[in-house]
């Protein structure tokens, strides 16, 4: 079972990355995604691949943002990540809902992944591959931030600039 789920997010990591280049074969825009579609997508591939497990867990996404193809995919990959871990730990009694927002103010652009389970103490989980991987997307790739809230419920916020 461990094995596959291992084999389970490694599917969902390419599958992530896949999707971005799929949205430019049906775009006229070869320079940026449109986030709103993308994550949708991505969010749909997610569900099904853990449906069957998770049947009461509710998504809401407020999108409203362009990104340019290379940024497009890192946020694909955390949001894979974050929404991932959402369903695999977070709720108890498998309901629940996980919000997702991505937005720009001015120059920044701010995406927010929040569900309402159960939280974790954050220093349980400082060392899986997936929260590293979210790291080094966020603070290497993207340069940007990440502030995570774990005690009633957990909440990402990122914020970035391209």
């Amino acid at each position: 079972k461990a094995v596959s789920e291992k084999f389970i997010n490694l599917e969902n990591r390419i599958n992530a990355i896949s999707k971005t280049y799929n949205m430019l074969l049906i775009t006229d825009d070869l320079e940026e995604i449109n986030m709103q579609e993308y994550i949708e997508s991505l969010l749909l591939d997610i569900q099904e691949t853990v449906y069957h497990t998770y049947q009461n867990i509710e998504i809401l996404t407020h999108i409203d943002a362009k990104i340019p193809l290379r940024e497009s995919v890192y946020i694909g990959l955390i949001i894979n990540e974050l929404v991932t871990n959402a369903f695999k730990y977070a709720f108890t009694d498998n309901k629940g809902m996980i919000t997702i927002s991505l937005h720009q103010e001015n120059t920044h652009y701010i995406l927010t992944i929040e569900d309402n389970g159960k939280g974790y103490h954050h220093t349980q989980k400082q060392q899986s591959l997936g929260l590293k991987l979210i790291h080094t997307l966020v603070y290497g790739q993207l340069n940007g931030e990440l502030e995570t809230h774990t005690n009633a419920h957990t909440k990402n916020i990122i914020r970035f600039s391209i």
